[in-house]
């Protein structure tokens, strides 16, 4: 009997001790900023801004992943706070299968095989 209590208070010191030794302090700090209303696009679904890319001759393309000529275009927002002075953005969609960094083409049609947009 006393055998078995000795092995029992053994066994319940043991278990204590990995309970203690998994119950480390720690810290979390979350940081953010609340701000007035956010800046609104003035292109919405129902007005989408319009990208011309113009006409691209297909010998500019040596294949799958190659690329022609930049086109610039404005992304104008309104209504933003007057502290704001700069925004950033980023392009949701789906992606390329097996490319995170690309964006896919609808597929319908007569779309283009082989072009992307990189995310940038």
């Amino acid at each position: 009997m006393k055998k078995n209590l000795i092995a029992v208070a053994v066994l319940a010191t043991s278990v204590f001790g990995v309970a203690s030794s998994m119950a480390a302090v720690g810290q979390v700090n979350f940081t953010g900023e609340i701000i007035e209303t956010p800046c609104v696009p003035v292109n919405t679904p129902a007005n989408p801004l319009e990208v011309k890319l113009g006409t691209v001759s297909k010998t500019e393309f040596t294949g799958a992943g190659s690329t022609a000529a930049a086109t610039k275009f404005t992304l104008q927002l309104k209504d933003c706070p007057a502290t704001v002075s700069s925004a950033t953005i980023k392009f949701d969609g789906t992606s390329v299968a097996g490319d995170n960094s690309v964006l896919a083409l609808t597929q319908v049609s007569g779309v283009a095989t082989g072009v992307r947009y990189p995310a940038v």
